[in-house]
């Protein structure tokens, strides 16, 4: 016949295993979140934990008395860390962020790359070709066709990128989106592999307070999951979901798709004025207004 130590000390053994078998999921709800647990099965077995708890007082088994007890004690920290622990994936995901994120281009939205292009193509020719001339074409369609391979070889020389102008407002719109929005720079560096070095080294000068890690260079911006995107490539924003702005440039001046602002003021008052920015949800994003500003 088996001694009662023996049962008295299997049924200890099960009980450990059974309760800490519980402990793995409570580490993982503290580093991910519980979103794959639902409430009322945590109450459900809190309540059926409960019960086997009063079941081991009345027939006085210490086994069951010690499992149920620390089981009860899990099952309420998993409910507890459920609740406070944020989930990362549901975090990165448009509509359940706690933030919204924005995408913003670098050419022509932030950086004046067209003056510099003009200028460094007059120089080139001796001609007075300026932004007014464009007269909604891309650069390399409003100059001679003989001249537009020249076009592509100043965008692809070595010193293009290295100190172009700030566009106005900027640094200062930007530092205040930071505020309210998670800000990414995206930039399809990909087209220019000249760009990657001095596109770091500009963004380091003029926007410090940036954090390098919110840069993305890519090629095809249809990969960037955001829930706005400012962008002067009309191209961009068709592939976008997201809320789609398009900043003013002479080449897309005659689109009229997209919500236009023509400068980093309207921007502010598009994003951060708090009248417009209140009206601005996840999902209201998709198909904003196409009205200018």
């Amino acid at each position: 016949m088996v001694s009662s130590s023996l049962i008295n000390g299997l049924g200890f053994v099960a009980a450990a295993l059974t309760t800490f078998s519980f402990v793995p999921q409570v580490l993982k709800i503290r580093r991910q979140g519980g979103n794959d647990l639902s409430y009322p099965m945590l109450v459900v077995f809190w309540t059926g934990v409960m019960l086997w708890l009063v079941y081991g007082f009345l027939v006085k088994s210490p086994a069951i008395i010690a499992a149920n007890l620390a089981t009860g004690f899990l099952v309420l920290l998993a409910i507890f860390l459920k609740a406070a622990v944020k989930t990362p994936a549901a975090s990165g995901k448009r509509g359940q962020r706690s933030r919204l994120r924005i995408a913003i281009d670098m050419d022509e939205v932030m950086a004046d790359s067209l003056s510099r292009h003009l200028q460094l193509y007059n120089d080139e020719f001796g001609t007075a070709l300026c932004k007014q001339d464009l007269q909604g074409r891309p650069l390399h369609l409003a100059v001679p066709e003989t001249h537009r391979r020249k076009i592509d070889e100043i965008a692809l020389s070595d010193g293009f990128f290295w100190d172009l102008d700030v566009m106005p407002g900027c640094q200062e719109v930007i530092r205040e989106l930071m505020k309210r929005y998670d800000v990414f720079i995206v930039t399809a560096a990909m087209e220019f592999p000249n760009s990657f070095l001095p596109k770091h080294a500009w963004l380091q000068e003029h926007f410090p307070f940036l954090d390098i890690r919110n840069v993305v260079y890519c090629g095809d911006k249809s990969i960037v999951d955001a829930d706005i995107m400012i962008d002067d490539r009309i191209r961009n924003l068709e592939q976008f979901a997201g809320m789609q702005i398009l900043f003013t440039a002479p080449h897309n001046m005659n689109e009229k798709r997209f919500l236009r602002v023509n400068n980093w003021e309207e921007v502010r008052a598009v994003l951060l004025d708090d009248a417009a920015a209140e009206h601005i949800s996840p999902s209201e994003l998709a198909g904003a207004s196409t009205a200018s500003v």
